[in-house]
């Protein structure tokens, strides 16, 4: 998956606490059900931030 040219180049809103497997597991859990693959590729990616297209 290409996830280039998603996100604003603005950093504002960027957590820069990086996204791991067990975040990942453990949001799945808290919200009780699974999380697509293609968000948590996007949030591995970049934490957060502003989508180009809004």
């Amino acid at each position: 998956m290409v996830l280039t040219g998603f996100w604003n180049e603005s950093d504002y809103y960027t957590n820069p606490i990086s996204v791991t497997e067990e975040m990942a597991l453990e949001a799945e859990r808290s919200l009780g059900f699974k999380l697509p693959m293609a968000y948590v590729e996007l949030i591995r990616v970049k934490n957060g931030g502003t989508p180009i297209n809004t």
